[in-house]
């Protein structure tokens, strides 16, 4: 069994992860499958042999949503220090063409940041990091920290603004309806909201529906479009004259709700924080020692049995054996002691651990995924996807929970218009307000 966690985009709520849960864990070959809404991770256990990474990813596209599929092979996006201006970027670029075995190079001097696919079999990370070196530039790898994060928190904040920018003068000027070009522009400023800062929900809604399933988009699109169809229909006199109209509702309603979003992809990034701090605990560079003497290359190039150098005040770059010298060495990251723990010769060191004085010579033994700080995090990761068994109550809870509000709504609506005999537009109001204060994030 293979376990492994993927990154999923586009839930919008727990009844999304609970839908990607229960289809996901119907395949055969899956053996467990757990969806975390807050860290949007899904902690997969399944037999290769039987299903691949592939398939599954597949099936979480089928469902309406997105998955962060791992590079592939031959592919490598990297970062780059030293370019100044566009002869760096074609230096660079010429340098790496020239290697037969790289199909093609792209240098981004905005960003810093270089994409080359190259053939596996003939190049390697360490290979082509010496090329860029060669051409006097620093490479460094590219951490998965919050990137996507801070990319979504300023789409969900544009979006936000422009909906309130856009919904804020027809709130102002609700009690102008009689005036004819107030109500043009208020019809136009809904239809663009309902439409472009609405837009999400429909999908979301429409994804969730052929899927034989229900989200808060699905109540967000109900709730929303009752409000602006009906003001449609009463503004070109479909429905008799004198109708009132409340563009208003559904587009305050969107804003509101984008709020509610931005507030919560908040929330959801720092979640990961504790994550992204263990992270940057690791050093992105060492001293390599070779017999052609000492070179500073990323820490990513050291390979098992390669001789580190480590000076005080430096980061160790990779679990190993001290082979030379002496010093104290701070390793509360690991057991929490404050107090520095002297190394001698022999003696094992921990990646990510500080050298608060003495040289040190440093063999290594374990690199990459295999140190100690990584299988840390990746144990950080596991407990984050993991949920307790109230969480799995809620998610069962949750997946009756939207049928249960439009159920509801209706028979708010019936209440009111017959037994009560209120007016059609009173009760079509309060079947609405059912609708959309169920709504997690309104």
């Amino acid at each position: 069994m293979t376990k492994t966690i993927l990154s999923i985009t586009g839930m919008s709520c727990a009844s999304c992860a609970l839908r990607i849960e229960k289809a996901i864990s119907a395949l055969d070959g899956v053996s467990s499958a757990v969806v975390n809404f807050a860290t949007e991770e899904l902690l997969l256990t399944h037999d290769e042999s039987v299903i691949s990474l592939a398939e599954i990813s597949h099936k979480v596209e089928n469902l309406g949503y997105g998955v962060a599929s791992p590079t592939p092979d031959g592919e490598l996006t990297f970062g780059v220090r030293g370019l100044h201006c566009a002869s760096c970027v074609n230096r660079l670029e010429s340098k790496l063409q020239k290697d037969p075995a790289m199909a093609a190079a792209v240098v981004n001097l905005a960003t810093e940041t270089a994409f080359v696919r190259f053939d596996p079999h003939q190049l390697d990370i360490k290979a082509i990091f010496g090329m860029v070196q060669e051409a006097g530039y620093t490479p460094y790898e590219l951490r998965s920290d919050d990137t996507t994060g801070s990319n979504d928190l300023r789409s969900q904040r544009n979006w936000l603004i422009f909906s309130l920018l856009a919904s804020l003068p027809i709130m102002l000027t609700m009690d102008m309806h009689h005036n004819r070009a107030v109500m043009q522009l208020n019809w136009l400023l809904a239809t663009v909201v309902q439409f472009s800062a609405g837009l999400i929900f429909y999908r979301g809604a429409w994804a969730a529906i052929k899927n034989r399933s229900a989200t808060m988009d699905v109540l967000v699109a109900l709730g929303t479009s009752a409000a602006y169809f009906y003001s449609l229909l009463a503004y070109a006199g479909l429905l008799g004259p004198g109708r009132e109209v409340f563009f208003e509702t559904s587009a305050m309603l969107i804003a509101f709700i984008r709020l509610g979003k931005y507030l919560e992809v908040r929330a959801r990034g720092k979640a990961g924080e504790a994550l992204k701090k263990l992270l940057h605990l690791q050093s992105d560079k060492a001293c390599l020692v070779t017999e052609e003497g000492e070179q500073v290359v990323p820490a990513s190039l050291v390979r098992i049995g390669d001789l580190v150098l480590v000076r005080p005040g430096e980061t160790i770059p990779v679990d190993g054996e001290v082979v030379d010298g002496s010093g104290a060495v701070d390793e509360s990251m690991v057991t929490g002691e404050s107090l520095p723990v002297l190394k001698k010769t022999g003696d094992s060191v921990t990646g990510a651990t500080i050298n608060k004085s003495g040289l040190l010579r440093v063999r290594a033994t374990r690199i990459g995924e295999d140190t100690l700080l990584s299988q840390i995090v990746r144990m950080v990761r596991e407990a984050q996807a993991d949920k307790a068994p109230i969480q799995r109550f809620a998610d069962a809870v949750s997946s009756w929970f939207v049928p249960a509000v439009i159920i509801l709504a209706l028979i708010t609506f019936f209440i009111w218009f017959f037994p009560l005999h209120a007016p059609f537009l009173t009760a079509f109001k309060f079947s609405i307000s059912v609708i959309v204060i169920a709504c997690p994030c309104a």
